[in-house]
């Protein structure tokens, strides 16, 4: 387990421990399984490793939702949205939905 200070660039730090960690599975593996959430923490995650040039260029990672909430598809606080605009904004992996 990998712990983050929360200081100024603790997204910016776990965004690419994340990174490093999806490119050891995609080169042990060739492709990556990866379940992500909502949340404000998250969110900021997301939003700094979606902005890595090397995060947009990978192939062959698969994102899960996995969210609790029972909310509607189009509902302002459905997780989708927000990981689509943040993480996913500039990738072209696959995202799937965990019923």
């Amino acid at each position: 387990m990998k712990h983050f200070v929360f200081g100024k660039n603790w997204s910016k730090h776990s965004a690419f421990f994340i990174l490093d960690e999806i490119q050891k599975v995609i080169n042990e593996n060739s492709k990556c399984n990866i379940i992500v959430t909502g949340g404000s923490s998250a969110k900021r995650v997301y939003l700094s490793l979606g902005k890595f040039e090397n995060f947009q260029k990978l192939k062959n990672v698969f994102f899960y939702l996995s969210d609790e909430r029972c909310v509607s598809l189009t509902s302002k606080f459905y997780n989708y949205k927000m990981i689509k605009k943040s993480l996913l904004k500039n990738n072209k992996n696959k995202f799937y939905k965990i019923n």
